[in-house]
């Protein structure tokens, strides 16, 4: 998937907390202790750089598994070989 390594840690923290809160944006900025809009550039910056909408369930699902993914591989290089 194109642009992952473009994000920042904000980024996925605001995609992760987006997720966990029901993809409710007054929810995921009081989490995060960001202002909505902030949260709303964040999650704009991960469609900028990804192609996938955080807005969208199905793309955000796909940018969940991209970080799981992403996670376990770091996980792995010392025994396997991971592509993104």
């Amino acid at each position: 998937m194109k642009g992952l390594k473009k994000l920042k840690e904000i980024d996925w923290e605001c995609v992760i907390t987006f997720a966990e809160s029901n993809m409710n944006i007054a929810v995921c900025s009081r989490r995060l202790f960001l202002h909505r809009n902030t949260v709303v550039y964040h999650l704009g910056k991960v469609r900028e750089f990804t192609g996938l909408d955080p807005f969208n369930f199905y793309d955000l699902h796909k940018l969940l598994g991209a970080k799981k993914q992403e996670e376990l591989c770091a996980m792995l290089t010392a025994t396997a070989q991971c592509e993104l």
